[in-house]
C-alpha cells in the first residue's frame, strides 16, 4: 500500500501541529508598559505557557528532608536502645560473675568444713559436723544446689 505525497504531506503537516504548541505568547515592554501579545514585537521575549512551574520538585525536597529527619531521629533511638541494652547486658554479666565467684568461695568453705569434720574426733567431731552443715546449708541458699 503506497501513500501518495500530498498524504504524506499532510500527515506530516498533522504531526507537527500536534506536537508544537497551538500559540505562542510573548511578553512586550513598550516605554516601560508590558504587554503581552501573539505576535512577537521588537525585544519581547516568548513565554513557555505549556510547563506550568511545578511544586512537585519542591515537594519532593521538603518530603526527603522530612524523611531523612525521620531517618536520624530513628536512627538516634535505635542506637540509644543498644546502648542502654548493651550496658544492661554488662550489668548482668557481673552480677553473674560475682554470683559465680562467691558460690565458688562457699563451695571451698563447704570442702574445708567436710575435710574439716572428716579428721575431727570427740568433743570438736560435734563442732566440725555443725559447721559443715551450716557451710552446706548456705551454699545451697545462695547457689540453689
Amino acid at each position: 500500500m503506497r501513500i501518495s505525497h500530498m498524504m504524506r504531506t499532510a500527515l506530516l503537516s498533522l504531526l507537527v501541529s500536534v506536537s508544537a504548541p497551538v500559540f505562542a505568547i510573548y511578553k512586550c515592554d513598550v516605554n516601560g508598559k508590558v504587554t503581552y501579545s501573539d505576535e512577537t514585537c521588537p525585544g519581547g521575549k516568548a513565554l513557555n505557557i505549556n510547563s506550568m512551574p511545578s511544586t512537585d520538585g519542591t515537594a519532593a525536597k521538603r518530603q526527603l528532608t522530612e524523611d531523612e529527619k525521620k531517618l536520624k531521629r530513628l536512627e538516634d533511638q535505635r542506637h540509644k536502645r543498644e546502648a542502654r541494652e548493651e550496658r544492661e547486658q554488662n550489668q548482668i554479666a557481673r552480677a553473674n560473675a560475682a554470683q559465680r565467684k562467691k558460690c565458688s568461695s562457699l563451695a571451698q568453705r563447704k570442702r574445708w568444713a567436710d575435710e574439716d569434720f572428716a579428721a575431727t574426733a570427740g568433743k570438736a567431731s560435734e563442732k566440725a559436723r555443725i559447721k559443715a552443715r551450716r557451710a552446706g546449708e548456705q551454699y545451697n541458699l545462695e547457689c540453689g544446689l
